[in-house]
């Protein structure tokens, strides 16, 4: 009977070990095979980061220089550059990986908006949008059209005869691009940004500048109006829509013009920053100092081309963060009674659309210095706006002597540097 009982004991031990020894080996298993899995887990995390983090980061910039600085927008949600184009306009807005191009500047300036573009990896456009027909809007959209496949085309519904609208057209039916023509009330995506046409409510080929494309913009709580070049006629039938016009940020219409930006217009807004896009010196004393005296009066910040140079700002939707601080400087633009083109008492400009083809200009734009055997001159330089100029241009006496530099080098040399020749004094 004991040796039964011994018996039955062994074999019960044994069956307890083999339990145990196959337990102890799945559990095993399975923790083999859940450390692989969450492995795997921690590399396909670090292959494909989680992105939401970063869209909802503003990359803070530097603003206590007076040097231009390019922002890095590759963490924004959303963006938008004011380049620097001289007497023109152009405005490239980013938004959640899409891209569309408001007006592309004039002839001089198109190679430079084409190497922006392709500089910061840029290889088609979902929208492109000609304000309105004006050389310095729509010639740098031209070699854009040429370099940049382009989703849609918004453009006025009005034909000129000039020979830069004839390229313009010609150029974009070659493209492909879809063309449409907006009206009042229109809205379009840009990733999560809204897009809302509010003029012009008609169009007259006797008034270019107030056919201009007026649109809003709106991404989380920021929003922004631009106005191309938008007259006061255009801007009364806009407010008189009734639309929706306290905005955070307003391009000036028309460069600045006393033409443009009406107190009305202002008021209704509410804008806590103006952004100005001019030639420094140019023709036409843009911007206007009644336009100034009106931002000044209001307490807006300012941000203008032709002191500072390209601006970017960057948005999470909540708040905003600009490449560089505002200016303090709310003069008028410099000009002369003698070199600049005449302009009505409604700001409408006579003469040529050039300013370059202005004689009177080109006189004025003469050095009496003569080149050394080197074919070297003495410049003056802006080393905030990087744009050169002759000594005697008025643009140098409304230079900071912060950013006035003199040099004494070629033309050449001094384009090669990243610096851009004045557009009125033409050095």
């Amino acid at each position: 009977m004991k040796i039964r009982n011994m018996i039955l004991c062994g074999l019960i031990s044994i069956c307890l070990v083999t339990c145990g020894v196959f337990w102890l080996s799945r559990r095993t298993s399975s923790t083999e095979e859940g450390g692989g899995a969450r492995q795997e887990e921690v590399q396909e995390s670090q292959q494909n980061p989680v992105r939401e983090s970063s869209q909802n980061s503003i990359q803070t910039l530097p603003s206590d220089t007076d040097k231009k600085i390019e922002a890095d927008t590759g963490n924004a949600s959303f963006s938008i550059t004011m380049l620097d184009v001289g007497q023109g306009l152009s405005l490239l807005i980013q938004v959640d990986g899409h891209t569309m191009l408001y007006d592309g500047g004039g002839r001089e300036t198109s190679s430079y908006v084409v190497a922006y573009l392709k500089n910061h990896g840029f290889e088609s456009l979902d929208y492109m949008i000609a304000s309105h027909y004006d050389e310095d809007h729509i010639a740098g959209l031209i070699g854009c059209l040429r370099s940049f496949p382009t989703g849609t085309v918004l453009c006025p519904d009005y034909e000129t005869d000039t020979d830069i609208y004839a390229s313009f057209e010609k150029r974009l039916t070659a493209s492909g691009a879809g063309i449409n023509h907006p009206s009042p009330g229109d809205t379009y995506s840009l990733g999560d940004a809204l897009i809302t046409i509010l003029g012009p409510s008609s169009f007259s080929a006797q008034a270019d500048n107030n056919n201009s494309i007026v649109l809003r913009i709106d991404y989380g709580e920021f929003s922004c109006l631009i106005s191309g070049d938008a007259e006061r006629e255009e801007e009364n039938e806009i407010l008189k829509s009734g639309a929706d016009f306290d905005v955070d940020l307003y391009v000036a219409g028309h460069h600045g013009s006393q033409s443009s930006s009406t107190q009305d217009f202002l008021d209704a807004m509410t804008p806590d920053t103006v952004w100005i896009s001019c030639g420094e010196g140019n023709a036409y004393g843009h911007p206007a100092a009644s336009t100034m005296e009106s931002l000044q009066e209001r307490n807006i910040d300012i941000y203008r081309t032709d002191l500072q140079g390209e601006v970017t700002l960057t948005s999470d939707g909540r708040t905003c963060t600009y490449s560089k601080s505002p200016s303090t400087d709310y003069s008028a633009g410099t000009t002369s009674q003698s070199t600049r083109q005449a302009e009505d008492s409604s700001g409408n400009r006579t003469g040529s659309s050039n300013p370059a083809e202005n004689t009177e200009k080109e006189k004025a734009g003469s050095s009496n210095q003569a080149e050394d055997s080197s074919g070297e001159l003495d410049y003056i330089v802006n080393i905030s706006s990087l744009k050169f100029h002759l000594p005697d241009c008025p643009a140098v006496d409304k230079m900071s002597d912060s950013n006035k530099k003199t040099v004494h080098s070629t033309r050449d040399e001094l384009i090669a540097q990243g610096y851009s020749p004045c557009g009125y004094c033409n050095p």
